[in-house]
């Protein structure tokens, strides 16, 4: 486990906010969310060539532990890799038996490359041992992320109405069951 720097932390999602939703969360939000201890962030540290899936959870000392290591496939990639970037990140809350995913987001260089699917599959697969169930809402127009939500196990279960703002839109609620009773129900059917 290594402690990592905050404030660059921070000043990455930030950026990567502001590119991904027109409500993006405050440096305030994002510090609040870094150091509460319910809070999980998974977030992929490369460049053009590999990554690693970090993870932490908030608290008085933030500490990281690497879960993942994925290589990028190009085609005729010819140039050298760049510096190790922020490529992507979730923010989630873990309490009790339960996960809500409250961000994911890529940086737009690095989207299209499955980096979102990957640290989704991280996120379910580090709290599997003791979540059994998983919550987030989508914009009902966001395509590309509802497919990426099914894909990993998400089943949509209701819409909220005008839950969004800027521009007032609907959310979709997905629910994704990991516990004992969801694994019988899966056998049997």
């Amino acid at each position: 486990m290594a402690t990592i720097d905050e404030d660059l932390m921070l000043r990455q999602i930030s950026r990567i906010e502001k590119d991904n939703f027109s409500d993006p969360w405050s440096l305030d939000s994002l510090w609040g969310s870094m150091v509460r201890d319910y809070n999980l962030i998974y977030f992929a540290l490369g460049n053009e060539e590999k990554y690693t899936i970090y993870s932490f959870r908030g608290g008085e000392e933030i500490l990281i532990s690497g879960l993942v290591d994925v290589t990028i496939k190009h085609e005729g990639m010819k140039k050298k890799p760049s510096e190790i970037l922020l490529m992507g990140y979730i923010i989630a809350t873990d309490i009790a038996d339960e996960s809500e995913l409250l961000r994911v987001a890529v940086a737009d260089k690095y989207k299209r490359l499955g980096i979102g699917r990957e640290l989704m599959k991280a996120y379910k697969e580090d709290l599997k041992p003791h979540c059994d169930k998983f919550f987030l809402e989508v914009r009902q127009s966001n395509e590309a992320a509802k497919a990426m939500y099914e894909k990993v196990g998400y089943k949509s279960i209701s819409i909220r109405k005008d839950y969004y703002s800027d521009p007032k839109e609907d959310a979709v609620i997905y629910s994704m069951e990991t516990g004992p009773y969801y694994k019988l129900e899966e056998m049997k059917g």
